[in-house]
């Protein structure tokens, strides 16, 4: 298997307040604003209750949902990887958590060792740091990876918007073959609109042209960002049986403008602007800075590029634009510098997911709350690796901390 290290973005109330350091490490909890609540929005990196962008939220009354239904979901039905919104209180209670994939259909154009595919249209980029789940070693070379894919397994993406239909998967989850797609089940696609065409009652997402099937929302329009549901693979248009308007990135819904507090994590895009005025976009989510905003580093915001992974801290004003407090710098496969792969042996703990741990005899390696752990199990932490009986790859960065933990087999 394969980890994703999860990055997060922290909007906060009147005061700056840094939930952790650059490097990812975690620190402090999650931040509500003066109105009582926050969300965060970020992968999945664990489970206690749930831990997202380096902090554990309380899920004992939480509301779960999964694609916009709730019924009989709870947290059993999330997974490390899984890019979720978190509402919480400001003493990490969690209140609701919701989960909305990317994309769940058939890989086209596999590139394996350009490391990306595409699905119903969207172009998809896996990392070292990408979680893979449902998947065989088919190359049979150690490791679950892209590798492992093939043209027309149907895979469904959790990840960060790069660009117009455009992801940097944190999840890949094999689901199916388009051959195996059974009667009732259904692949989806979300995405940015172009090509609209009212008389042929088609239009694209990405790459992919869709028959509306006369279900075209009244006014859809190019720039709409929509989630296409259909029965079948596309061969080589997609058949819609359902179509509905959507939002980019986190669910805001129980967000009061200049009230409440937010937490995000992503990658930028669409930087513009200059300092002390730049603007960015994260999984859609419009950011701009002001002559206030600390960025670590004391550097300036026309530092920040398309493509850096970032934290930010801010509120949202009445326009729905986040305007940042605190922008931090935050892991991403750049800051890989070695992988360990092996018996793992807690030499120390002071929780759940903090602790030292060595990986077949290596130096020390330092765990903390932003590190992701992916296992067979929910339970999957530093308890479960004390029995001295696990085996993992882990992923550190240049200072021996470890940014991903991902149970393997001894063998």
């Amino acid at each position: 298997m394969k980890m994703k290290i999860v990055w997060s973005f922290l909007v906060t109330a009147g005061v700056a307040l840094v939930t952790a350091c650059g490097g990812g490490a975690g620190g402090g909890g999650g931040i509500a604003g003066i109105g009582g609540t926050g969300v965060t929005y970020g992968p999945v990196t664990g489970f206690g209750s749930v831990i997202v962008n380096g902090v554990e939220y309380v899920t004992s009354a939480a509301d779960f949902s999964v694609e916009g239904s709730s019924a009989g979901i709870d947290q059993n039905d999330l997974d490390v990887g899984m890019v979720v919104t978190v509402t919480h209180d400001d003493n990490d209670n969690a209140k609701s958590i919701s989960y909305q994939d990317n994309a769940e259909g058939p890989v086209a154009n596999l590139n394996a060792p350009g490391n990306t595919f595409d699905v119903l249209g969207v172009g998809i980029t896996v990392d070292s740091l990408t979680v893979y789940d449902g998947l065989t070693d088919v190359n049979v070379d150690g490791a679950i990876d892209i590798n492992d894919l093939a043209n027309d397994d149907i895979v469904e993406i959790s990840g960060h918007i790069t660009a117009a239909s455009a992801v940097l998967a944190t999840r890949v989850e094999y689901k199916a073959t388009c051959s195996t797609l059974g009667a009732g089940e259904e692949i989806e696609v979300k995405g940015t609109v172009s090509n609209v065409d009212t008389i042929a009652d088609t239009f694209d997402v990405g790459s992919l042209t869709v028959n509306a099937n006369g279900l075209m929302p009244i006014g859809l329009a190019n720039g709409d960002y929509v989630e296409v549901k259909s029965g079948t693979c596309p061969s080589p248009n997609l058949s819609a049986t359902s179509i509905d308007n959507e939002t980019e990135g986190a669910d805001l819904s129980d967000l009061d403008a200049g009230e409440d507090g937010m937490e995000l994590k992503g990658v930028i895009a669409n930087a513009a602007g200059s300092a002390p005025n730049c603007s960015f976009d994260i999984d859609g989510q419009a950011v701009r800075t002001t002559s206030g905003t600390d960025i670590e580093g004391n550097l300036s915001c026309a530092t920040l590029v398309d493509g850096d992974t970032v934290k930010v801290e801010g509120q949202l004003n009445a326009g729905g634009t986040l305007v940042a407090d605190q922008i931090n710098r935050e892991d991403s496969e750049a800051d890989v510098d070695s992988e360990f792969s092996g018996l793992v042996t807690v030499v120390s703990q002071t929780s759940s997911f903090n602790g030292v741990i060595t990986v077949n005899g290596s130096a020390n390696i330092a765990v903390d709350i932003a590190t992701a752990f992916h296992g067979d199990s929910q339970s999957f932490n530093l308890d479960t690796l004390a029995a001295g009986t696990l085996c993992a790859e882990v992923k550190t960065d240049a200072t021996m901390r470890a940014i991903s933990i991902d149970e393997e087999d001894c063998n």
